[in-house]
């Protein structure tokens, strides 16, 4: 009998092994990632962070893994499967998570508020509005309606930044007017500009629930649905703004602006754009957590 029972007791220690080890990543199996929070921060909001941050792997289906809290540096080890893309995992490791819906300008409405300047006026390294407007040339393809100010040249958008967040710009605009970028470059390395209304701002925390779904095109989309605060803000918004576009805005960068075409009363949304199934599950994860409450930049 007691033979039996110290088999037994073998056998369990076994499994409780064996399951412990099935459950850890090995150092020759995983790679380690360092992210540095930005500034101060302290054990409640590293913690809180790492949670954010399981949760958004986790929305991936990336259970095997494991989150260190390393508070006398501020910084959250994560040790991850070395088979798993670092790259496309990095802006869920690092992206804060804030999400906006703002109505954006029509890019006449902007040119028009910048050419009442004179051409000459000297807005920021030497530079003057009419070489601003040079830089702001439209693409053949876009309307006067269209949301998109310019499609700037990567080089070139850390100057036109400078110029348009000058005193002698923003005293053009009284409704807030933000300069924003969009997500990406284009296949010919420019970015595309919009002017941003933070007016009846819709906060992401008004969302409800995030999905990816196919378009009739079989494209890659992220399904947005407001709860009942934001369905109401979402329906007033898109019923008094019809023909003019509202961004979706993440992190200070414009994912998408659509055309509002008529009044939404469902609390729906749509995120279009050429992402991959992939990159909008990426998206979702990111949004469908929250945000965190530390900027964070990877080191390692």
């Amino acid at each position: 009998m007691k033979t039996l029972k110290y088999i037994l007791l073998g056998i369990f220690i076994l499994h409780f092994i064996f399951s412990c080890n099935s459950q850890t990543l090995g150092t020759k199996n995983s790679k380690e990632i360092v992210l540095q929070s930005n500034g101060n921060s302290n054990k409640a909001q590293l913690f809180a962070s790492k949670e954010i941050i399981s949760n958004r792997l986790k929305t991936l289906q990336i259970n095997n893994f494991e989150i260190d809290q390393k508070n006398e540096n501020s910084q959250l080890i994560v040790k991850l499967k070395d088979s798993l893309d670092l790259q496309m995992l990095s802006n869920v490791l690092t992206a804060k998570g804030e999400v906006d819906f703002d109505l954006a300008l029509a890019r006449q409405e902007v040119i028009a508020q910048l050419t009442k300047h004179d051409p000459k006026t000297i807005l920021a390294r030497n530079a003057s509005i009419s070489d601003i407007l040079s830089l702001l040339e439209p693409a053949s393809s876009t309307s006067i309606a269209s949301p998109v100010i310019g499609r700037i040249d990567l080089n070139d958008t850390n100057r036109v930044s400078n110029c348009l967040n000058t005193n002698a710009v923003k005293n053009l605009f009284t409704d807030g007017i933000q300069f924003i970028w969009a997500k990406s470059v284009d296949k010919q390395n420019k970015l595309e500009l919009y002017a941003i209304s933070s007016q009846n701002s819709i906060s992401g925390k008004t969302i409800k629930e995030v999905s990816v779904v196919k378009s009739a095109s079989n494209k890659a989309e992220i399904s947005i649905l407001f709860n009942a605060e934001g369905t109401i803000k979402w329906k007033n918004l898109t019923r008094i703004n019809i023909g003019k576009a509202v961004a979706i805005v993440i992190d200070d960068k414009v994912y998408s602006a659509p055309i509002i075409q008529s009044e939404i009363p469902n609390g729906n949304c749509i995120i279009t754009g050429n992402y991959t199934t992939q990159e909008a599950k990426c998206i979702v994860a990111v949004i469908q957590n929250g945000t965190l409450p530390l900027s964070f930049k990877l080191i390692k």
